[in-house]
């Protein structure tokens, strides 16, 4: 990856338990334990879709293109 990202991490109810934003490229995040899942997104995507740790987001109603 060439470009900052927000990274999410998720646990295996897809609730949000962490929030690393505006990583730089070839950094990486450690995930807290009980992570299942994790969110690659476009620098700034977590505010723009003002995600915060502790909510639960439906990843069945994301579209995929």
């Amino acid at each position: 990856m060439l470009y900052r990202i927000d990274v999410v991490f998720l646990d295996q109810h897809d609730c949000i338990t962490k929030i690393d934003r505006n990583i730089p490229p070839f950094w990486f995040s450690m995930a807290p334990k009980g992570t299942s899942s994790v969110l690659e997104l476009a620098q700034g995507g977590a505010q723009q879709h003002q995600l915060k740790v502790g909510e639960t987001i439906a990843l069945s109603q994301i579209p995929m293109t």
